[in-house]
């Protein structure tokens, strides 16, 4: 899986800490119990929380000035070597951790930062060892630095295929510090690896309400859905990594255009792969095979495509995929996602799940303006429920729009209906069995 430590190491380890960076000589009293009197005015806040290079200057003027004291300056390379670390100079990285280290052989801090350069070299072994002398040595005040810890060595024992491990580590984490948004994603990913995908959407899920910034619990939970088979879902996770500009954007691409095309649509899964060719990407031949074959792949359906010959009809005509026995259309939201809508004329309104609400509020593709109250629907057994309505500006099909279409929220655990809000707005509409077509007016 992509790597998150340099992220999730900035992150926590300014926090040993949750430091906003301008309170680092607050937090060297909350720390170590001191604080850098003699340094820059500004160098402490910038060693702890600029830029990379300019916060490794304002660190090495503190360390030249010669007036820290040694719990200062444990801290000091320790924020020097995690600077290094995020410009991936990792043997000066270490420099700085074993200097912090030998300064005080009882500080949990460089520990942890030796142990994230190890994570990020792929020395999982060392990685580990480094995170478990932070763990043994973290103060009782350092409950966040501590479940980060585990995390991180979760993720040293799951690259190392230790499972199980992997997962004690993240449940450690977890009971530390159940707001933990990455000890989450961990435990989701060890679940995702063991083909559990419903647990890995749970945890996912959970590290996204923590952290809605995030762009692999997407991506991941993406994949989750598309394990499934249910690709409505996992496109619009998909779609968020993408827009959340995911590390790894050729692998991205390339797991949204395996979605695509195992949905039936050929153009966009080879724009995807297309894309992911074009996208930063580490150096990973296996990756770049990948893309590879995936364009020739649907390059030789397109060509297939091509050579049916075409029943050309004053009907619109849009293929439908099969869904667990269903069948269902693609339909473009507010001009803006298209997503695979299941046809049911049984159902009185167009049907969104609850978790897809969420994600096109966030992505605004609905205001708040646009809910219009609550609504009672009778089911086909004859049971009641309430569920909150909305107008969706417009829905296309094929070259089809109906504005101003009335929608319900759904269940988490629903599907994406086109009901009567939408069906019963088309001239004339009916499902074509032989082309798995649905043909409208």
């Amino acid at each position: 899986m992509p790597t998150r430590s340099k992220r999730r190491r900035c992150r926590d380890f300014s926090q040993a800490v949750k430091l906003r960076p301008q309170l680092l000589p607050l937090v060297l009293v909350s720390v170590l119990g001191t604080s850098i009197s003699s340094a820059a005015t500004d160098d402490p806040t910038t060693c702890a929380g600029g830029t990379p290079e300019i916060a490794i200057a304002a660190c090495t003027r503190i360390i030249s000035a010669g007036t820290s004291s040694t719990s200062e300056l444990v801290l000091v390379y320790s924020f020097r070597g995690l600077h290094f670390e995020q410009k991936g100079q990792f043997d000066k990285a270490l420099a700085d951790f074993d200097r912090a280290i030998q300064l005080d052989p009882k500080s949990a801090v460089p520990y942890g930062g030796r142990g994230a350069v190890y994570l990020e070299k792929g020395d999982y072994d060392r990685a580990i060892s480094a995170f478990s002398e932070a763990i043994r040595l973290a103060p009782p005040s350092a409950m966040q630095s501590l479940a980060s810890d585990y995390s991180f060595r979760g993720d040293a024992h799951l690259k190392k295929g230790q499972r199980d491990l992997a997962f004690r580590d993240y449940n450690s984490a977890i009971k530390i510090n159940p707001t933990s948004d990455v000890a989450f994603a961990g435990r989701g990913q060890a679940y995702f690896d063991a083909g559990d995908y419903d647990h890995a959407i749970e945890d996912f899920g959970t590290a996204i309400r923590l952290d809605p910034t995030g762009p692999h619990p997407y991506l991941i939970r993406g994949r989750s859905y598309a394990k499934k088979g249910e690709f409505d879902r996992a496109l619009v996770d998909m779609n968020s990594a993408i827009d959340l500009k995911h590390p790894n954007l050729a692998f991205a691409y390339l797991v949204r255009g395996d979605a695509y095309e195992s949905r039936g649509n050929l153009q966009k899964a080879l724009a995807d792969y297309r894309s992911a060719v074009n996208a930063p990407k580490p150096a990973d031949p296996g990756l770049s095979k990948e893309i590879e074959v995936g364009i020739q792949r649907v390059n030789k359906k397109l060509a297939a495509l091509n050579d049916t010959p075409q029943i050309r009809s004053s009907a619109t005509s849009v293929a439908m995929q099969s869904d667990g026995g269903v069948y269902a259309v693609p339909v473009l939201i507010n001009g803006t996602i298209t997503l695979d809508f299941v046809v049911d004329s049984g159902a009185a309104d167009v049907s969104i799940p609850a978790d897809v609400v969420s994600t096109l509020i966030r992505t605004k593709t609905l205001k708040e303006s646009d809910f219009t109250g609550r609504q009672t629907y009778v089911l086909a057994d004859g049971s009641k429920v309430p569920s909150q309505t909305f107008r969706i500006k417009s829905l296309k099909v094929g070259d089809k729009v109906i504005e101003d279409v009335t929608a319900s929220v759904a269940s988490v655990n629903g599907s994406l209906l086109l009901g009567q809000s939408f069906l019963s707005r088309l001239k004339s509409w009916s499902i074509d069995n032989t082309k798995h077509a649905l043909v409208f007016e």
